[in-house]
């Protein structure tokens, strides 16, 4: 399985390998992907196929299955004493190639000797690993009062049918699923009626998302004085157009939630998109609720969690540009947004956001290289920014503003130093 990165003209010095066939009619990997994905690997010293599958959702690409058979003019005569139960396990068919090793060690090395001598073949299947949900519609192709004069004549020879062009009158489009369901009609019977126009079938794509509600509806953002300074400021970086990174260090409970919020929906209302970074899959959901109150369905959400189909789905309705706005662990910050123009790493002096398999890439360094390819605003937020932030923001490279109270003045809890051992004493 290959991948083009570029083309160009040339005679080649070797021979090249035949494609034998293209599995995506339309790229998978835009001209910004294959940057990051070249650049990841001079940064964290990876081959280049381990950064391009951290880039791409595990949905995309393919498994294979090899099957193995006799050749037409295999013989016997030409079998060593280790090839023999290999022939004897093909004479029954075709087998495929787990099966064969199971059965005898080193089948795949003996396999290729065998096919050296020309007395067995080989042909490999490729398939998603996550396949496409489509669900299959019918709907009248004429008008309602043409298809019932048509069908009156079928009442007595085909109920079944007269019955779905019916039901299809009442409820115009339906599911072929639901309309057989309904009706008793079968699937020959809907061909038959497509076949005479009567009827329309189409397939449509569905994504496999579990719905998201927000239990409240979205109250309006109200920000108090302080927020709104940060805010003023941060939304004329946004708006320059040009790439940055700036720290928003606020005390726990100061409202930052708010001020991403209303980033965000500035982004939005500029025909831009954005991403939040969450340190922990349990703060997932929480963020969701109140992002979805406010944004609907254009919030997407990312991590691994999520069952491998409905993950495939969000990152296919991200790069239609359906979902605008992504939520999201480590792995979002490669969600493919359109016309990124915000990007937020909550909690940013987490550990989590460093990968602990290769490529071991920090979501950090990989949120600046986005940013300045898309020239978006890279925002750090955290009560306790990682000391390297810090400095940064100190020394004028980093844009840096503070929340030091919390929201609506609410008073901070108490906090008690207790020696445990001496509370176990006592």
């Amino acid at each position: 399985e290959g991948m083009i990165l570029s083309l160009e003209r040339k005679t080649p010095e070797k021979a090249l390998k035949a494609v034998r066939e293209v599995l995506e009619p339309e790229p998978v990997c835009s001209e910004r992907e294959i940057r990051l994905a070249l650049w990841m690997r001079q940064r964290y010293f990876c081959t280049f196929y381990d950064a391009i599958r951290t880039i791409l959702p595990a949905g995309v690409w393919y498994r294979y299955r090899q099957f193995w058979k006799l050749a037409d003019y295999a013989g016997e005569d030409a079998l060593s004493e280790k090839e023999k139960p290999l022939y004897a396990l093909l004479s029954r068919g075709e087998q495929e190639l787990e099966t064969l090793a199971q059965a005898v060690p080193d089948a795949a090395a003996l396999l290729r000797q065998m096919e050296k001598k020309g007395l067995v073949t080989s042909r490999t299947e490729g398939s998603r690993r996550v396949g496409d949900r489509v669900v299959k519609l019918a709907s009248l192709a004429i008008e309602p009062e043409e298809a019932q004069t048509r069908m009156e004549r079928k009442r007595r020879t085909a109920p079944r049918q007269c019955d779905a062009v019916d039901f299809l009158t009442r409820c115009a489009e339906t599911s072929v699923h639901d309309l057989c369901y309904f009706t008793g009609v079968t699937a020959a019977g809907l061909r038959s009626l497509e076949k005479a126009g009567i009827i329309a079938l189409r397939a449509r794509e569905e994504y496999r998302i579990a719905p998201r509600t927000a239990p409240r509806a979205a109250e309006p953002i109200r920000l108090n004085d302080e927020q709104q300074a940060a805010f003023l400021r941060m939304l004329a970086e946004c708006r320059a157009g040009e790439a940055g990174v700036t720290l928003l260090q606020g005390v726990t409970g100061s409202g930052k939630t708010l001020v991403y919020l209303h980033l965000i929906a500035q982004a939005l209302a500029a025909g831009q998109g954005a991403i939040l970074l969450v340190p922990e899959i349990s703060l997932t959901p929480q963020m969701i609720e109140a992002f979805s109150a406010y944004f609907g369905d254009t919030v997407a959400v990312l991590h691994s969690g999520l069952p491998l189909s409905e993950r495939y789905d969000e990152w296919k309705r991200i790069r239609a540009g359906l979902a605008r706005v992504v939520v999201g662990t480590r792995s979002a910050v490669f969600a493919p947004v359109q016309d990124l123009g915000l990007l937020i790493i909550d909690e940013e002096q987490e550990d989590t956001y460093k990968s602990e398999s290769t490529p071991r890439y920090h979501a950090r360094d990989v949120a600046k290289f986005r940013c300045t390819q898309h020239g978006a605003l890279l925002l750090l937020g955290s009560a306790t920014p990682d000391v390297v932030s810090r400095y940064y923001a100190e020394t004028g490279r980093y844009h840096y503003f503070t929340l030091p109270d919390r929201f609506n003045a609410r008073k901070l809890p108490d906090v008690i130093i207790a020696d445990m051992k001496q509370e176990l004493r006592n």
